[in-house]
């Protein structure tokens, strides 16, 4: 079975849209994304952790079993800054917490640990992050995504490989295959698997330079791509990986973070916000990626 996901659909979303966990399955998106971790830098206490843990992604966890859904989860918290990575280093337990009830659970395919980093030299606990997961036996494999994970790809450390391709101003289907080619290179010599953030999004955007549209500086631009493209993409990607198992994790769907930034941005940055995918957004669009997630998962079964 092909695991294919959507970054940012959360069990939230799925309750709060009628009719969409249906559809997603009747088209081979078969797992969820949410954030499994909550940094414990500004509680009094463990009890406390614990309890709002319980309370946010202990509930969605529970949930998932109840409704049957898989999920990968998100270590965002545990390691995107430095006070969350000494939070996390201080309170061992939290991840012991996460660990057994993400294992126990038997839902969660993978953990994926923060990309929005630069690891810099003793400030990255990857060490410490897996030795205590490791604790707790038959707990969820980690990965590593980001632009240049292989350091953390050895076999002790991460239990399948995630990548993300630069995707930043890539306009045509060629320069967009190139940079998947990429993103692969360098896999492990083993038969891990390997997971793949793939382009789903409506348009990126040019951020904190102040001018709408592409332009010098920090920008994130890339037209959306067509239905085709996005198939040939993933087709190339399960012919780079070989017989690994491939998972897909669309980037992204459009949810309420995204469709708040465009609604109080301001007049000049509308144009350039980001927009994923989504019913509520364009829906002919959306019934497009529908159909290339249902083709590449029957493909995958065949």
């Amino acid at each position: 079975m092909t695991i294919i996901s959507l970054f940012h659909c959360s069990p939230a979303i799925i309750r709060d849209t009628p009719s969409l966990g249906d559809d997603l399955r009747a088209h081979g998106i078969n797992t969820l994304e949410m954030q499994v971790y909550r940094s414990p830098a500004n509680d009094p206490d463990y009890p406390t952790w614990e309890r709002e843990w319980e309370k946010s992604a202990g509930a969605e966890i529970d949930w998932c079993v109840r409704e049957g859904w898989d999920y990968v989860g998100r270590l965002d918290d545990a390691v995107r800054t430095v006070p969350e990575r000494e939070a996390m280093c201080q309170w061992p337990g939290t991840v012991l917490h996460v660990a057994a009830r993400t294992g126990d659970s038997k839902r969660c395919v993978g953990i994926e640990v923060c990309d929005e980093m630069a690891p810099q030299t003793g400030t990255y606990p990857v060490h410490q992050l897996a030795a205590l997961w490791r604790h707790k036996k038959d707990c969820p494999p980690l990965a590593y995504p980001g632009w240049a994970p292989q350091q953390y790809e050895r076999s002790w450390i991460a239990g399948y490989c995630s990548r993300q391709w630069d995707w930043w101003n890539r306009k045509s289907y060629a320069s967009r295959l190139h940079a998947v080619k990429n993103a692969l290179t360098d896999l492990p010599n083993d038969n891990r698997p390997v997971s793949l953030l793939w382009p789903i999004v409506a348009e990126w955007y040019s951020e904190r330079d102040g001018i709408p549209g592409p332009t010098k500086g920090d920008v994130k631009w890339n037209k959306g791509m067509t239905p085709k493209g996005l198939y040939n993409l993933a087709m190339a990607a399960v012919k780079i990986v070989g017989k690994r198992q491939l998972r897909l994790r669309g980037y992204g769907y459009d949810y309420p973070g995204w469709v708040a930034q465009r609604a109080t941005g301001r007049t000049d940055e509308r144009g350039r916000l980001q927009t994923g995918a989504g019913p509520h957004v364009d829906r002919k669009r959306w019934r497009d990626i529908l159909g290339v997630c249902r083709e590449i998962a029957g493909l995958a079964s065949r």
